[in-house]
C-alpha cells in the first residue's frame, strides 16, 4: 500500500543542492545496487502535485516521531546513523556516482519531526531539504559513537535479516574498518533477536553443503554417461497461470458487480474540508470494500489517524458504475451523505467522481481507486 507520510509547500523549504531535483530514482537505484535495497527504503519518495510536494512510502503501518517513546527515539536515531555510515563508506568505493557526489546533503533534512517508522524501520522525509532554522543532521559528532555489538543490536531489532546477509557480502571491507576504529564502545543491551542472524547464517552453510553434493553428482553423471548412453532429459514447459484481472472488461460492460468483490484503496491524494472553515486534513487511507452482489461498507482514515465508517451500494447506470452512501460515514468525524461516478479507466483502476449529496451544482472531486 502506498502510504502518503507528509506533504508541505514546494517553498517551505530550501532544496541543500539544487542538482538533485528529480534524482530520487537514480540515488535510490544506487543505494540498492551497491549498498542493499534496505537501505534504500531509508528514504522517502518525494512526488510534486499541484505545488506541494508529498513523501510517499510503501508499507502497511506508519508511526510518525512525536508518538515514539524518548527510548525509541534515540534507538531510531542510531538505526538511521548506522545505516547513513554504510552507504558513506560505499560511496567512496564509487567515485564516479551520485551517491559520492551529493553525500551527505541528502542525509540532511529540517528536523526529526520528519522521521517516520514505516512497518517497523524508519523513513526520511524532506531528505536534501533545510528549514528555517538551517537543517537537521544525524551523524553529527556521531560516527565515533557505533560500536560492532550495537550495530549488530539496532539491526536485530528490525526485520532485516537479509540486509545483513548483503552487508557480509557486499561491504565486509567497511564493516571491518567500522569495527577497528569504534571497538572500544562497551555494549549497553542484550541481544534478543541475534538467534535469527545465526539461523541466517546457518543457512548458509547449508546451501554450500548442497553445492558441494551437486558438484559430486555432476562428477558421477560424467562417469555414468561414458559407461552406457543415458536418454536425454526432457524439460518440463512451465504451466500458464492465468493472469487475473480486477476489472475485466467484459464484466464491466455486463454490468457484473461481482467483479467488485473485494477491497479497493485510494491511489490518489485527496484533501477533506470542514464546512464553514478553511480548515483541510489530508486523506491518508480511504477504504471501500464490497460483497458479490455489490453491498459494502467505507472506511476513511485522515493522517491525524482520525477515522469514520459507514455503508456503500454499488450499481450500474448505463456504462458507469455508480456507489451510494445510505448515510453519513461516521465516527472521529461525519462525512456527508454523497456519491461517486466511476469509469473504468484499465483492467487495474477505475476513476471516481465524488459529490456530496447535498451540494447541487458543485463540481466535485476525482480519485483513482485500485485493488
Amino acid at each position: 500500500m502506498t502510504l502518503i507520510l507528509t506533504h508541505h509547500p514546494l517553498d517551505q523549504f530550501t532544496l541543500l543542492n539544487s542538482e538533485m531535483a528529480g534524482l530520487y530514482k537514480t540515488i535510490t537505484a544506487e543505494i540498492s545496487q551497491f549498498v542493499s535495497p534496505q537501505h534504500a527504503l531509508l528514504f522517502a519518495e518525494p512526488k510534486m502535485i499541484n505545488e506541494m510536494l508529498y513523501w510517499y512510502a510503501e508499507g502497511e503501518e506508519v508511526v510518525p516521531w512525536r508518538a515514539l517513546s524518548e527510548a525509541k527515539q534515540k534507538e531510531v536515531i542510531q538505526v538511521i546513523q548506522s545505516m547513513l555510515i554504510d552507504i558513506s563508506k560505499v560511496a567512496h568505493l564509487y567515485p564516479n556516482s551520485l551517491l559520492l557526489r551529493f553525500f551527505p546533503n541528502y542525509g540532511y533534512f529540517p528536523s526529526s519531526e520528519y522521521i517516520y517508522l514505516v512497518d517497523g524501520h524508519p523513513v526520511i522525509t524532506a531528505w536534501g531539504y533545510s528549514g528555517g532554522n538551517g537543517f537537521y543532521n544525524p551523524l553529527i559528532n556521531e560516527q565515533s559513537n557505533i560500536s560492532r555489538k550495537t550495530r549488530l543490536l539496532l539491526w536485530s531489532k528490525f526485520p532485516w535479516v537479509t540486509a545483513l546477509l548483503a552487508l557480509f557480502t557486499g561491504v565486509l571491507t567497511s564493516l571491518l574498518l567500522s569495527i577497528y576504529h569504534h571497538s572500544d564502545q562497551v555494549c549497553y543491551a542484550t541481544y534478543p533477536k541475534i538467534q535469527e542472524v545465526k539461523e541466517a547464517l546457518n543457512g548458509q552453510n547449508k546451501n554450500q553443503a548442497l553445492n558441494k553434493k551437486q558438484d559430486e553428482l555432476s562428477k558421477s553423471l560424467v562417469l555414468l554417461k561414458k559407461q552406457c548412453k543415458i536418454p536425454p532429459v526432457r524439460s518440463l514447459e512451465p504451466q500458464q497461470t492465468p493472469k487475473l484481472t480486477p476489472l475485466p472488461k467484459e464484466a464491466w460492460e455486463k454490468k457484473d458487480k461481482s467483479m467488485l468483490n473485494g477491497c479497493w484503496h485510494l491511489t490518489t491524494p485527496l484533501k477533506l474540508v470542514a464546512r464553514g472553515t478553511d480548515k483541510w486534513t489530508p486523506v491518508k487511507i480511504w477504504q471501500v470494500c464490497f460483497d458479490n452482489s455489490g453491498g459494502g461498507n467505507q472506511i476513511i482514515t485522515t493522517m491525524d489517524d482520525i477515522t469514520c465508517q459507514g455503508p456503500l451500494s454499488a450499481s450500474f447506470q448505463g456504462d458507469k458504475l455508480v456507489i451510494k452512501q445510505p448515510e453519513n460515514c461516521k465516527g472521529g468525524f461525519n462525512l456527508v451523505r454523497g456519491t461517486q461516478i466511476c469509469t473504468r479507466s484499465n483492467d487495474k483502476e477505475a476513476t471516481c467522481l465524488y459529490k456530496d449529496d447535498d451540494v447541487r451544482g458543485g463540481k466535485g472531486v476525482i480519485g483513482i481507486f485500485k485493488r
